[in-house]
């Protein structure tokens, strides 16, 4: 049974009650921010999944038409749709919440959403791709630093949107909140990863099937005319899974914001006091 009590982002929350408010928030608007996913960033990450079907379809099936410079303006085309819609997914979510925290007693609609999603996109889109940058960065020089950035950048999202700060303003924002609770993020980006994988291994086992198949001339003999549109049907439906899954963890990290901030600043506690005793 669901339960009808109110989700309260702004709480102290240890690792596992982290993931049973994401459960609990997820089944309580599971249909209002699904709606909200499916109709604002759904279009966007299919069209990535269908491009992702035709590059990949075209590089299995055709791999010599490609010159070495062709491929990488692929790759680099590639990279940048699916970046893209992954803040379209990103960025629903935590618009969502955002809204949800104003809002608390009304149903957040898909055109509320649309609206507070065209106003910040670029913020949030320029804000991931700095990000990306300097994981990547730390990646190059030592493994390190790439994984201990991951993990102090992944809040960055929902709190340039909550705390409407700069980048730069952000980014010390992270450092300070994560301080003395990285392990803990560590951890929740890591389960959140893995169940994530988990389940868009079930929609990626068909393309991965017909890949090994092929590669290793275990499937029976057909067309090319038959192989390419199932192939690429499968690339989509996997693509599109695995965008689009993108939600989950981004609410785990939504709540594991929240927690830090009432961890070190307790302002949904002094919020609190504050309509119990308004002139105090």
């Amino acid at each position: 049974m669901i339960s009808t009590e109110r989700i309260d982002f702004r709480r102290v929350r240890d690792f596992s009650e982290i993931f049973n408010a994401t459960f609990a928030f997820t089944q309580q608007h599971f249909k209002p921010l699904g709606k909200a996913v499916l109709f604002i960033a759904g279009p966007v990450v299919l069209i990535e999944g269908v491009f992702a079907g035709l590059t990949q379809t075209e590089r299995f099936l055709a791999p010599e038409r490609f010159s070495e410079a062709a491929f990488w303006l692929q790759n680099l085309v590639f990279w940048l749709a699916v970046l893209f819609a992954a803040v379209m997914v990103l960025g629903v979510v935590c618009e969502y919440v955002v809204l949800d925290l104003k809002q608390p007693q009304k149903e957040i609609t898909v055109e509320e959403v649309w609206q507070a999603l065209r106003a910040d996109f670029w913020m949030l889109f320029w804000t991931a791709v700095a990000s990306v940058m300097l994981y990547m960065l730390g990646l190059v020089f030592c493994f390190v630093p790439g994984i201990y950035l991951a993990v102090v950048l992944s809040p960055m999202l929902i709190l340039r949107l909550h705390e409407r700060c700069g980048f730069g303003e952000a980014m010390t924002r992270c450092r300070h909140l994560i301080t003395d609770y990285w392990w803990t993020g560590f951890g929740l980006v890591l389960v959140s990863t893995l169940i994530v994988y988990a389940v868009t291994f079930v929609f990626q086992l068909p393309q991965l099937i017909l890949t090994f198949g092929a590669s290793f001339h275990a499937l029976p003999e057909m067309s090319e005319e038959i192989y390419r549109p199932i192939f690429m049907l499968t690339t989509v439906l996997a693509s599109f899974a695995g965008i689009m899954s993108y939600a989950f963890p981004e609410l785990v990290i939504c709540f594991y914001y929240f927690n830090l901030v009432e961890r070190k600043e307790a302002r949904g506690l002094m919020d609190k006091i504050d309509q119990i005793a308004p002139g105090n």
